[in-house]
């Protein structure tokens, strides 16, 4: 552009614009020239383009849940999710991703007719509806298997659509598949990560080294608390809330893929806690 605009400039240059001045008067106010003026608007109004690499932060203590895989859940164990949340005074909610199934846009096929996609925006209203009391923020980032229903429009119908058709007045949706989460002070990075591994940790280990932070990961379907390789950061495999029982491309044939594990983590003060239905894993009696 010849002279550097920064993004100040950048700003103040649109907002002049949308109160209707015209170029001649903008250069002037900024004692820009007209051509430059022009360049700008041509970028950055006229045609202006998404950043896919922002990242949302939020702040305060959260539960965080992911691969709830509606309507195949552990209603039982997420029924836990707002005893956990009562008990520790935690009003904030995460759904990581893979909140429903969305199996009717699977690109995967199908043997055996399962739940139609208004029977999972069912369940997941009567699970939300189970969780009213304990939250009043609920923030919800996709996975992959909402990433089906963006695939099967062709990007057209996002996770707005998806917000509304859950019809929740607490629910703030995003497009991103990660999210930040500052709690006491400290900042974890919350993601459903494409990578997949069946050693627990590793992509979450890779994760945190490359973004230098803590990281908690879901899609992988794993249980598992650690420090990464060179002890810089926490990282959290955080299993779902699903029930493999009830899944039927996981039942329909013997194979060696690993046992999916559940969880779900409460972040209370910078701390995560990891809680499953292992009892070697998990003492209740301090959660409830």
């Amino acid at each position: 552009m010849g002279k550097t605009i920064h993004g100040e400039k950048y700003a103040e240059i649109k907002k002049l614009w949308a109160q209707g001045w015209t170029q001649k008067a903008i250069g002037k106010e900024l004692s820009m020239s007209r051509s430059q003026v022009g360049r700008v608007l041509k970028t950055t109004v006229r045609n202006p383009l998404p950043v896919y690499s922002e990242l949302h932060e939020l702040e305060g203590n959260y539960i965080i849940v992911g691969d709830v895989q509606l309507p195949t859940t552990d209603w039982e164990f997420a029924s836990y999710v707002p005893l956990v949340a009562k008990n520790f005074g935690i009003r904030k909610l995460v759904i990581a991703g893979d909140f429903l199934n969305v199996d009717s846009f699977s690109r995967y096929p199908i043997t055996e007719r399962l739940p139609a996609i208004m029977d999972e925006f069912a369940a997941a209203k009567e699970l939300l509806d189970s969780w009213d009391d304990a939250f009043d923020e609920i923030e919800y980032i996709p996975g992959n298997h909402e990433k089906r229903f963006m695939r099967w429009s062709n990007g057209h119908l996002g996770m707005e659509v998806l917000g509304r058709l859950l019809d929740n007045d607490k629910l703030r949706v995003y497009s991103s598949t990660r999210i930040v989460v500052v709690s006491g002070g400290v900042s974890w990075r919350v993601t459903h990560q494409n990578g997949y591994s069946v050693h627990t940790g590793n992509v979450g280990g890779q994760l945190a080294h490359k973004f230098q932070t803590n990281v908690i990961t879901h899609h992988e379907h794993s249980v598992g608390i650690m420090r990464d390789k060179w002890n810089h950061y926490t990282v959290v495999s955080n299993g779902g809330l699903h029930d493999e029982k009830t899944m039927h491309y996981v039942q329909e044939y013997d194979d060696t893929r690993k046992t999916m594990s559940q969880s779900f983590v409460m972040l209370d003060n910078g701390v995560a806690h990891l809680l499953t239905p292992y009892s070697s894993m998990t003492d209740w009696s301090v959660y409830l």
